[in-house]
């Protein structure tokens, strides 16, 4: 076990450097982002793009920004937000 630069203590053996900057610890079970533009990621989960950045303002997914326009969100975010619906029969047979 090790620490990171913020003292958290990491289950790996070392903790994994980022940018030559600062450590941090990576967890095995957290998937990889997937990055896609805001309005991409509305077409594809039938929302409107504004939904998509009043989700990021109310801060239910987070936007990541690359440069001082292009703003991206993780796709895997937005799958957290679905929920399935009640069916009208209860359990599947």
């Amino acid at each position: 076990m090790g620490t990171d630069d913020t003292g958290r203590t990491c289950r790996e053996k070392r903790p994994v450097r980022l940018m030559g900057a600062r450590e941090f610890c990576m967890s095995k079970s957290r998937a990889p982002r997937r990055l896609d533009s805001i309005p991409n990621a509305a077409e594809n989960y039938g929302v409107h793009h504004s939904t998509i950045r009043r989700w990021i303002s109310q801060g239910r997914i987070h936007g990541y920004r690359f440069g001082p326009k292009m703003l991206r969100v993780d796709l895997n975010e937005l799958d957290a937000l679905l929920r399935p619906l009640a069916t009208a029969g209860g359990a599947d047979k």
